[in-house]
């Protein structure tokens, strides 16, 4: 049995998207603590699951 589960197709990750906006992983926890930007899904594992299109809301927020 393998100890990751794979990402769902068009889905990345906290860090994936962290790092695709050039902001941290903190800063996405705290957009959804604040209510500013949920993510999308969330895996079984309980990992923030975000899409292109949060993506376009985050840089909206960041601008």
């Amino acid at each position: 049995m393998a100890k990751h589960r794979a990402i769902p197709h068009g889905f990345m990750t906290v860090g994936e998207a962290a790092k695709k906006l050039g902001v941290t992983v903190r800063t996405l926890q705290y957009y959804d603590k604040e209510g500013l930007l949920s993510p999308s899904a969330e895996s079984e594992g309980g990992r923030r699951l975000y899409t292109d299109k949060d993506l376009v809301m985050l840089h909206q927020i960041i601008l």
